[in-house]
């Protein structure tokens, strides 16, 4: 059984980590061939899309050199001889890297065309290629390429454990991409209506936010301010359940922040994106907030504690609330105490809310 020394181990640990933390498309298939070259020594390392259908390559391109269609247009006209796109095999999907030399003898590759109108071009003689098929139409290509000498067993099993690792890279990326196509195409519908959009994960986590919607959630809301990269709790609260409307005013604001939940299901996934964490994306809008404080009554409370409640919500402190409703600071402490006993509120923010809630309900 092939054991691979305690260095290469920690190398593929360092490119595994590495991989993890791609996910922006526009460098994605360069940052994956370079964490790809510092696990294995190569001349030239190429990343291929090959559309599974027809057989034919779709995009081409090397560590630090831009997608090129004459090198898409090269490695077509040749493709048939490349046992890696002509095997009968080659459409599903191997997990095991595969070499030129698995095939072809030296002599019986380079008197392919392939040989003489591509690879001798960049001195190419081996070629070790990790492939898996992405969805159903697609198949990503890493070639890595040498041109004095074949790649080892040790090497090659080195990338057949990196293999999954690239996989779920170009997943994330794919449905990073899927997601900020769908939301720039929403953000511009909705530009002229002056509204702002955000897409979150369940748990909070702020996948894309428009300029305009960051700006509404920072006057809003000092959880935000403090953590900008994700959504504030009250408001995921409510985005996640569409009776809850927005969040409330803070500091006595006359105005609140309505969040509108939309439909995700079409930027949930992409070709071979697996469906990942559940995702929220909604409209924000400030709007007049009229208050209700009837409403107050709805909560159970006694008409005097509904009055002590109002100012409470207002941020007033308990010797300001004993002045406004002409009571002694004792009294006033007293009806706090039992307004949060009876809302089930441990702190005074948290039947602040409860009260905002009740007075600003459609």
């Amino acid at each position: 059984m092939l054991r691979l020394p305690e260095r290469d181990l920690r190398r593929f640990s360092t490119a595994a980590a590495d991989l993890a933390r791609i996910d922006d498309p526009a460098t994605a298939s360069n940052e994956m061939l370079r964490v790809v070259s510092t696990l294995v020594p190569v001349d030239r390392l190429s990343y291929n899309v090959l559309n599974r259908s027809s057989g034919r390559v779709e995009r081409a391109h090397s560590i630090g050199d831009p997608p090129s269609p004459d090198l898409v247009a090269s490695l077509n006209f040749h493709i048939h001889e490349h046992p890696g796109f002509s095997h009968p095999e080659s459409k599903k999907d191997w997990p095991r890297p595969m070499k030129l030399s698995d095939f072809l003898s030296q002599r019986q590759f380079q008197s392919l065309g392939l040989y003489s109108d591509h690879f001798r071009l960049f001195r190419i003689r081996y070629q070790l290629g990790v492939n898996f098929a992405f969805g159903t139409e697609r198949k990503i290509s890493f070639g890595l390429n040498r041109s004095t000498k074949d790649f080892s067993e040790e090497e090659r099993l080195l990338l057949e454990l990196l293999r999954p690792h690239l996989l779920l890279a170009q997943q994330r990326v794919v449905r990073t991409e899927t997601w900020r196509e769908a939301l720039t195409q929403r953000d511009e519908a909705l530009a002229a209506t002056r509204s702002a959009m955000v897409l979150a994960e369940s748990d909070g986590r702020i996948r894309f936010i428009s300029p305009e919607a960051r700006a509404l959630l920072a006057r809003f809301s000092g959880a935000f301010t403090r953590e900008p990269n994700h959504l504030p709790a009250a408001l995921l609260g409510r985005a996640t359940n569409p009776r809850k409307a927005g969040l409330p005013p803070l500091r006595g604001t006359e105005h609140r922040l309505r969040c509108e939940v939309m439909p995700v299901s079409d930027m949930a996934s992409g070709d071979g994106a697996p469906a990942g964490p559940r995702l929220i994306a909604f409209r924000l809008r400030e709007v007049p907030a009229p208050l209700h404080r009837e409403r107050l009554a709805s909560l159970g409370l006694a008409p005097r504690e509904c009055e002590v409640l109002f100012w409470l919500a207002q941020g007033k402190r308990n010797s300001e609330i004993a002045i406004i409703c002409r009571m002694t600071r004792h009294t006033a402490a007293t009806h706090v105490r039992n307004i949060l006993a009876a809302l089930g509120a441990e702190t005074r923010t948290a039947a602040a809310a409860l009260a905002w809630e009740a007075m600003l309900a459609s």
